[in-house]
C-alpha cells in the first residue's frame, strides 16, 4: 500500500479562504495569494509584489483556450451558458468567461438572449454591478463574454453566515437596491433577481449579475414577448408569472429584492411549495407571511420594509428601489 502523500491536497469543492474570504480548493484553507503572502515579509508584501512574482513564474498554458483566455476550471452553469474561471493571456488577469452551451447554438432565441445579457450588463457602470470586460465570438462561432471574477461566490454560499447577522444582510441589500435603481435609471429591468445572481467580490461587496432576462423599459422586444422563462419561482413577483412581460415595471424587481432579504434573514424565501407552479400560485393568491412569523426576534421595522416589498399589487410596493435602499440604510 502506498504511503499517504504529504503534499497539500485539493478539495473537491472550494471553500472560503480563512484569511481573505475568496474561494480556494487548497487543503490548508488559504487561497494562493494568501499562501504567497505568508512566504514574503509581511511588512513589505503587497499586491504589486505578488503580481510581479506571479508574472515571473513560467507556467505552461493549458491546451484549452477561448480566444484570448486560458480556461482554468468550470465554476457554474445555467439554462443557457457555462461559466469558467479563466486567465486573460496578455494581462494574466483572472476573469470569469461565460460561453453559450453547445446544444443551444442552433437556438436563435437563446442566442439573442445571450447577446442581450452581454449588451445589458455592458451598458451598466456601477460599483455593485458585475462589470463586463469583453464581448466576442469564439473560433467555434459561439458567442462569449468575459467579466469580473467574483471570488466570494454568491449569496447562496454566503447565506448561512449572514443569517446570524441581520444588520449585515440589510446593509448588503441596501447596496444591491442602489445598484438595481441605477439599472432602472438606465432603462433596464433585471427580472431574475435571486440569491444566486448576487455575487460577492473578495471583500464581500455585492455584485448584481446575470441580466439574461433583462427587459428594456423603454422599448418592446419580440424576445421579451416570446421567452418561455420568466424568472425563478420564490423570488419573482406574481405579475411576472401571470401577465405579459411588456406590462412589467420596476416594482417586479423590488418584489424580488424583498424576497431575497427575507431569505437572507430567515433561511427561506417567502413562499415554499412542492413544485414551481405551487410556489407561483401561492404568491399570486396569498399575502406574504409576516417576517416575524418566520423569525420572531427580527426587528419590527424590517418586517414593515419586507412587507412593503412583497405586496401582491405592484402599486402598493416601493415606487423606487432607491426608496427601499433609504429605508434599509436608516
Amino acid at each position: 500500500m502506498n504511503a499517504p502523500s504529504t503534499a497539500t491536497q485539493l478539495r473537491k469543492e472550494p471553500v472560503p479562504c480563512v484569511a481573505c474570504g475568496s474561494k480556494s480548493r487548497i487543503g490548508r484553507g488559504l487561497c494562493l495569494t494568501c499562501l504567497l503572502s505568508e512566504g514574503f515579509d509581511a511588512e513589505t508584501c503587497n499586491d504589486e509584489t505578488l503580481d510581479s512574482e506571479l508574472a515571473s513564474v513560467d507556467v505552461r498554458d493549458a491546451d484549452w483556450r477561448l480566444g484570448n483566455y486560458q480556461i482554468l476550471e468550470e465554476i457554474g452553469r445555467g439554462g443557457m451558458g457555462v461559466i469558467y474561471r479563466a486567465r486573460q493571456r496578455h494581462s494574466r488577469r483572472i476573469v470569469a468567461v461565460k460561453r453559450i452551451l453547445t446544444y443551444h447554438a442552433d437556438s436563435q432565441e437563446t442566442l439573442m438572449r445571450f447577446r442581450r445579457e452581454a449588451e445589458a450588463a455592458a451598458k451598466l457602470d456601477h460599483p455593485n454591478i458585475l462589470p463586463i470586460y469583453e464581448v466576442g465570438m469564439n473560433e467555434d462561432g459561439f458567442p462569449s463574454f468575459s467579466m469580473k471574477f467574483a471570488a466570494g461566490g454568491s449569496l447562496v454560499d454566503a447565506a448561512p453566515a449572514l443569517r446570524n447577522e441581520p444588520r449585515r444582510s440589510v446593509r448588503l441589500m441596501a447596496k444591491v437596491a442602489r445598484a438595481v435603481q441605477y439599472a432602472h435609471d438606465q432603462g433596464i429591468l433585471h427580472r431574475d433577481l435571486k440569491p444566486g445572481n448576487i455575487l460577492l467580490d473578495g471583500r464581500g461587496e455585492p455584485l448584481v449579475s446575470d441580466f439574461g432576462l433583462a427587459k428594456w423599459l423603454d422599448r418592446t422586444s419580440d424576445l421579451t414577448q416570446t421567452l418561455t422563462i420568466f424568472g425563478t419561482p420564490g423570488y419573482i413577483a406574481p405579475e411576472q408569472a401571470s401577465g405579459p412581460a411588456s406590462k412589467l415595471t420596476p416594482a417586479a424587481d423590488i418584489y424580488s429584492l424583498g424576497a431575497i432579504l427575507v431569505d437572507l434573514v430567515t433561511g427561506r424565501p417567502p413562499f415554499l411549495g412542492e413544485n414551481a407552479l405551487a410556489v407561483v400560485q401561492q404568491a399570486a393568491e396569498k399575502p406574504a407571511p409576516k417576517l416575524r412569523s418566520l423569525a420572531p426576534t427580527l426587528d419590527r421595522d424590517l418586517e414593515t420594509i419586507c412587507a412593503k416589498c412583497l405586496e401582491r399589487e405592484p402599486g402598493a410596493r416601493y415606487h423606487f428601489a432607491g426608496a427601499l435602499a433609504e429605508d434599509l440604510e436608516s
